[in-house]
């Protein structure tokens, strides 16, 4: 069996992880199309359709883990 990882420290990810085992063959995973400046705003934005739900607050708060 052999395994092979090409890790970059800046991304904090294995860009390829490959392994060579006889009992299944060969896996190659590989990262690709990486963009290193900041995603779209848009990707973030709530549309008026959704509603955000902070469920840390609930946590937060004494008894929120009551069944009501």
């Amino acid at each position: 069996m052999q395994r092979e990882y090409w890790y970059s420290a800046q991304l904090g990810v294995n860009l390829i992880s490959r392994l060579q085992d006889p009992r299944v063959g060969v896996q190659n995973f590989e990262v690709s199309d990486i963009a290193l400046t900041d995603p779209d705003v848009k990707l973030f934005k709530v549309s008026s359709k959704m509603k955000v739900i902070d469920l840390r607050a609930q946590k937060e708060r004494p008894g929120a883990d009551e069944v009501k």
